[in-house]
């Protein structure tokens, strides 16, 4: 799933520079760009002035939380996948964070794999979003990006020819 999210960009919020220092080496090889922020007031200007495809933030930031910072974007915004993480498992956090539409939630200590799995499903999302239609008459329409043909709904095998 890698290759999937090459073409898109991530904000990654953390103000623990340790962590932030680890996890961009790591996120770079999955995003064509990331973008860091220390805190939440320096994410909300990133996010107004780059628009990324992914956010992941840390619940509890300096300035702005990720839940606020959440908040204020999904005033506008439900197309950008926003990921929380959090030190912290409080179910009322966590009701908060479900009814603000993120679309993932990870409890600190993060591990890769914990990662990659979130990764892997924020690319099948992005994939599923991001796909082109293209409408034919009598019901038939083509997908661009999985390159499938459709009648009423219904997939047409399709076959290379030599």
């Amino acid at each position: 799933m890698r290759e999937n999210l090459k073409s898109f960009t991530l904000l990654y919020a953390e103000d623990d520079e340790s962590i932030q220092i680890e996890m961009l080496e790591y996120f770079s090889s999955y995003f064509k760009e990331v973008y860091v922020a220390n805190d939440g007031r320096e994410a909300l200007e990133i996010y107004k002035k780059n628009k990324p495809d992914v956010m992941i933030l840390d619940i509890y930031m300096p300035h702005i939380s990720g839940l606020e910072l959440t908040k204020i974007v999904r005033e506008n915004d439900y197309k950008t996948k926003i990921v929380l993480i959090t030190a912290f498992s409080k179910n009322s956090v966590l009701l908060e964070a479900i009814n603000l539409d993120i679309n993932y939630y990870i409890t600190k200590p993060v591990t890769l794999q914990n990662i990659k799995e979130m990764l892997n499903k924020i690319a099948l999302d992005l994939s599923r979003s991001s796909s082109i239609i293209v409408e034919f008459k009598n019901n038939l329409s083509f997908n661009i990006t999985s390159k499938k043909l459709f009648n009423h709904n219904e997939e047409i095998k399709l076959s290379s020819q030599s």
